[in-house]
């Protein structure tokens, strides 16, 4: 059998290189929109600003005694930076040969050959390099000693687990409900998961209650809600349904649930409006997403590498947009076959 040759990887880079580009955006972007991101292209640095205004305006009209508010609000910033990231492996040439591939649905005879594993290494580099961004985007934070995923971009939960030391996020600030820990119910009777999660709730800025709002959480933390739950209709004919019973309970008839193995697992409840947090990438850009290298002393080894710009930002840690709870979580593995 022919050997793939050097030349022939590094010649499907080429040739595949926008389609891999493109490949990359389908991995994450499908699963971005389903876990409520927003994907901003950024060239280096995004800011966002909004407007927090203040109440007290309005009084009653008094003849030669009137007041006046010093300002309405101020307008505060939220920056994205991307920051560039990137995976490499080295292989030898020698490991990719020609195949032959006998359609399924065709004659014993019907044979055709093929390069499959060009394309083939290509694309599953890429699918690898869309999972860890994934990953990242959660449970990384930046700091380029750390040569992992974990080290590529500072996500989502560090950012709030450091707002929460910084004291942005706190019980005065209204964003924040101390809750304890979330476990699974310890007899028949116990209640107190969903009793918590119903506290949580309560917690949050009335604001919240009458619109479309997302309660993140984990899946165990799901399943120890649903339990409790269902122990508060032991006996009962109906099963119920945790959704449904906690719109009825803290009055938020638009409150939707997520759970996910991106979320992570732990105790970290989230509740926020839909499109809050940014995902920034900057790999539409002029540069080679992917490449082939010939980089050694041995020709016969090659060099994938991959490269992109990432960041993370949540728009807002207002109490009308956002609250969370002394829970902690920790990540998954989601990478890889």
């Amino acid at each position: 059998m022919a050997l793939i040759t050097t030349s022939g990887i590094t010649q499907a880079a080429v040739e595949y290189q926008n389609k891999l580009r493109y490949f990359f955006y389908l991995v994450l972007m499908e699963r971005v929109a389903a876990l409520n991101w927003n994907v901003q292209e950024v060239d280096k640095k995004d800011v966002a600003s909004y407007f927090i205004r203040k109440g007290g305006l309005i009084r009653p009209y008094l003849p030669g005694s009137l007041g006046k508010l010093a300002n309405l609000g101020e307008f505060k910033e939220s920056p994205l930076i991307v920051e560039k990231s990137y995976g490499q492996f080295d292989d030898n040439v020698q490991n990719y040969v020609d195949k032959k591939v006998i359609s399924a649905a065709g004659t014993a005879g019907n044979q055709q050959k093929k390069h499959p594993l060009e394309r083939l290494i290509l694309e599953q580099g890429t699918r690898t390099v869309g999972e860890e961004v994934l990953s990242a985007i959660y449970h990384g934070v930046r700091d380029t000693a750390d040569q992992t995923w974990q080290g590529t971009v500072t996500g989502y939960h560090k950012i709030i687990s450091a707002a929460i030391v910084s004291g942005e996020i706190a019980t005065g600030n209204g964003n924040y409900k101390a809750t304890g820990a979330i476990a699974a119910p310890a007899t028949g009777t116990d209640t107190d998961a969903y009793d918590k999660v119903v506290d949580f709730l309560n917690a949050a800025h009335f604001s919240l209650k009458n619109q479309r709002v997302i309660l993140e959480m984990s899946n165990n933390t799901y399943k120890y809600a649903r339990q409790a739950l269902r122990n508060k209709f032991a006996g009962k004919i109906l099963k119920p349904d945790l959704l449904e019973e906690l719109r009825d309970d803290c009055r938020m008839p638009f409150l939707e649930i997520s759970t996910s193995v991106e979320y992570g697992e732990g105790n970290r409840l989230v509740l926020s409006l839909p499109g809050l947090r940014d995902l920034g990438v900057n790999s539409r850009g002029d540069f080679t997403f992917v490449q082939v290298r010939q980089i050694d002393a041995d020709p016969n080894i090659l060099n994938f590498w991959w490269q992109y710009d990432s960041g993370v930002r949540i728009l807002t840690l207002n109490k009308k947009a956002f609250l969370t709870n002394d829970g902690t979580i920790t990540g998954t593995a989601i990478v890889g076959d």
